[in-house]
C-alpha cells in the first residue's frame, strides 16, 4: 500500500469517526503480512484522534509479522490485539 493509499484512508477514518460519532474503530489486519513505520503511523494518529473521545482502535486477525511489529512498539498497550471480530465486539460491550 503506497504513502497516499495510507493518507486517504487516515483521512477517511477520521472522517467517519468526526462524523458519525463512533468512538471505537476496528482495523482487520487479517489479510495484511507487513506494516511498515507508515502503516504504525497511521494506526497511531487515528489512536490520537479517538482516544480523546473516550475511543479505542482495536486491532483484528493480527498476523505473525504485524503482531511482533505491534508488540515490540508495545502499542498493544493501547491497541488491544484480537483473533475475530466477535472478540472485538465483546470487548466494546464490556468497556
Amino acid at each position: 500500500m503506497s504513502l497516499s493509499h495510507l493518507d486517504a484512508l487516515e483521512a477517511e477514518l477520521k472522517k467517519a469517526v468526526a462524523e458519525s460519532g463512533v468512538r471505537y474503530v476496528l482495523l482487520d489486519l487479517t489479510d495484511t503480512e507487513f506494516v511498515d513505520s507508515s502503516g504504525l503511523g497511521v494506526m497511531v494518529n487515528v489512536y490520537k484522534y479517538v482516544a480523546p473521545r473516550q475511543g479505542r482502535v482495536i486491532l483484528i486477525g493480527t498476523q505473525p509479522q504485524v503482531s511482533a511489529l505491534i508488540e515490540l512498539t508495545r502499542l498493544t498497550a493501547v491497541m488491544p490485539s484480537v483473533a475475530v471480530e466477535a472478540d472485538a465486539l465483546n470487548i466494546i460491550r464490556h468497556v
